[in-house]
């Protein structure tokens, strides 16, 4: 079950440890709640940054296709995988360098040994998986990490898995001591504490996927 904190109860939470309950308006609840967006943010990055992120992904259905592009989901954060089904089975495509946009259009591989690459608009803020050779997009199969909460509302929630939302916590009362020029110092501590168990503990939230010994040695694709 999950355990669901609002922004609500986050920020008093922060008021309390911070001793903001009576601050006379000098640290607003806009400025609080943009602390808690950033908090959110960084829990979120330690969490998918160990091997157990993978859990978080999810399974995209492309929005529209142009060309070699691929639109992906406006909560897109992460790219995980990109598949193609190939007869009847599907095959894992290798990534590759956007610079070599040119020559992959020109000359494609072949479908069995796909190529793709990440492209992010910097101006829309939009997501693309550009695909060699252009393929149907009702047989791609897209994994990635979606964006984090964003709390844009009091009643928001986040889920405070095994009481990480203290990492959220935390890191937003050293930014409200901070903005006051007070000492945080005691503060760090507790999020060095925090992270390493943060840490620690999500690199295996999957308890029941085994230790994997990788093969380290170089792949060797078949030539076209």
């Amino acid at each position: 079950m999950a355990d669901l904190v609002t922004r609500l109860e986050l920020r008093t939470r922060v008021r309390l440890q911070a001793d903001l309950e009576q601050d006379g308006g000098v640290i607003s609840n806009d400025e609080i709640n943009g602390y808690l967006r950033e908090g959110v943010k960084e829990l979120y990055d330690l969490m998918l940054d160990n091997e157990s992120g993978k859990i978080f992904v999810k399974n995209h259905v492309i929005l529209v296709q142009t060309g070699h592009a691929y639109k992906l989901a406006d909560d897109f954060y992460k790219l995980t995988s990109v598949s193609y089904l190939y007869g009847d089975r599907y095959v894992l495509g290798t990534p590759a360098n956007p610079t070599d946009y040119a020559s992959l259009a020109a000359d494609p591989p072949d479908v069995s040994d796909f190529r793709y690459y990440l492209r992010i608009d910097p101006g829309t803020g939009d997501s693309y998986v550009y695909v060699f050779p252009a393929v149907d997009p009702a047989n791609l199969a897209v994994t990635y990490m979606p964006v984090p909460p964003t709390l844009a509302t009091d009643a928001d929630t986040l889920n405070a898995i095994n009481g990480w939302d203290e990492y959220v916590i935390i890191s937003t009362v050293i930014k409200c001591l901070a903005r006051q020029s007070m000492d945080t110092a005691a503060f760090q501590l507790r999020l060095a504490q925090v992270t390493k168990r943060i840490q620690s503990h999500s690199g295996y939230l999957e308890t029941g996927m085994p230790e994997v010994v990788r093969d380290l040695a170089p792949t060797y694709r078949r030539k076209r």
